[in-house]
């Protein structure tokens, strides 16, 4: 019997920790409900940026910007997560840039459409934690279109640009507007599932001593 339930628990250990890595969570988003604002990001000290809420603990996986299909695509975009200052984008936590990005054809020009663009953070260590403010920054070289809503209804942020490399930010429409937006994270183990596998070997042990 004892053999058997060794066996068992044995089991259970290798299916824990041969397990496919955990998905990623959304974190905090925000989705126009139909993208009545849209805002061009120029030259290089132009940067558009959004704040928000976490509420998830967990390392950065993916941030996405909702942008503007364009006929001149940008030679980079960068996505930078910040801490907050008094509630603007403060101090950098981590940065991926996407050379050479792909955007889809542009329909009508006057009207463009509106599509995700993903950066991977994977592999990035940005650790955020629920309920704590932070901020992501769209920045390139090149023009560029950011979708939003005015008014945004966002509730954990707002939409800022600067012109300066973000010596001053300045929000959106009076801080009214929410860019389009998603942050998504790999959570923690939590302390149950670890109180759970501790359990286990408890038991494993005292049926041992039997």
């Amino acid at each position: 019997m004892i053999k058997n339930f060794a066996k068992f628990v044995f089991g259970l250990t290798v299916v824990a920790f041969t397990s496919a890595a955990p998905a990623g969570i959304t974190a905090a988003q925000y989705i126009p409900s139909d993208g009545d604002s849209g805002y061009g990001v120029g030259d290089s000290i132009f940067q558009a940026a959004q704040t928000f809420v976490s509420n998830q603990t967990g390392d950065v996986e993916e941030v996405q910007f909702l942008l503007l299909s364009n006929s001149t695509i940008p030679g980079s975009l960068t996505a930078t997560v910040t801490d907050l200052v008094a509630g603007e984008p403060g101090s950098t936590l981590g940065s991926v840039t996407v050379l050479n990005p792909v955007f889809p054809p542009l329909s009508n020009e006057e009207d463009p459409d509106p599509f995700w663009f993903a950066f991977d953070f994977n592999g990035e260590s940005i650790g955020l934690q629920s309920g704590t403010g932070y901020a992501i920054i769209l920045s390139t070289p090149d023009g560029i279109g950011i979708r939003g809503d005015l008014p945004g209804s966002y509730a954990d942020g707002k939409a800022f640009i600067t012109s300066n490399s973000g010596s001053t930010w300045n929000g959106v429409d009076g801080g009214m507007t929410d860019w389009g937006f998603q942050v998504t994270v790999v959570p923690e183990p939590t302390s149950a599932a670890l109180l759970g596998f501790g359990g286990l070997l408890v038991t494993r042990r005292r049926r041992c001593r039997r």
